[in-house]
């Protein structure tokens, strides 16, 4: 599901101690690399109950023309495995006046709009996504978009995200619920929570 910019936003106090112990190694990598934190993100109450933990820190370079997330997620695998599985991802984008070019480690779920490309690196290193991303800007004509403040860079994304998840209704990826349906999910969300 879509989750825009203001959804889970958090206080760097409010990430969980294993979030900081799983990333460090890639928050430094980002410092080397120039950005900057610009928010922390976290979700707070997932639909899916195997979710333990999740984190996130959004960042942007220097010239504010490049974006990069540090996305942690920590999932229950239920039996036969019965044990729980980190997943820490990159993503480092530029944004253009139609659509944005993106470099990510993650394999699953970053599949955007028509005029968005995304490129899979297969390393766990933030430096090869990023190198990645500067390496095919070069081959295209047009510059990226610079962001002037948080709050521009705020309202790209959450478009970029509104127009992601429409491109996913559109492709029958996701259906509206009924109302019951609706209710019977609330249901389990609460009984797992208690």
């Amino acid at each position: 599901m879509p989750t825009l910019w203001a959804d889970g936003e958090c206080g760097c106090e409010d990430l969980s101690a294993r979030f900081w112990d799983a990333t460090a190694s890639y928050r430094e990598r980002f410092k080397e690399l120039g950005f900057a934190e610009c928010v922390y993100r976290k979700i707070d109450q997932p639909l899916n109950p195997l979710y333990r933990d999740s984190g996130a820190i959004f960042y942007w370079d220097q010239t504010r023309q490049y974006f990069g997330q540090l996305l942690y997620v920590r999932v229950h695998s239920p039996p036969p495995i019965d044990a729980d599985k980190e997943v820490i991802t990159v993503l480092f984008t530029a944004a253009f006046e139609r659509g944005c070019l993106a470099c990510t480690n993650g394999r699953h779920f970053f599949d955007g709009a028509p005029n968005n490309v995304i490129i899979r690196v297969s390393s766990t290193d933030p430096f090869d996504a990023y190198q990645r991303l500067i390496e095919n800007l070069r081959e295209r004509p047009d510059s990226p978009r610079r962001f002037s403040d948080l709050h521009l860079l705020q309202n790209w994304f959450d478009e970029a995200t509104f127009e992601t998840f429409q491109a996913r209704v559109r492709r029958g990826l996701f259906i509206r619920m009924t109302d019951a349906e609706v209710e019977s999910a609330l249901r389990r969300v609460r009984t797992t929570q208690s």
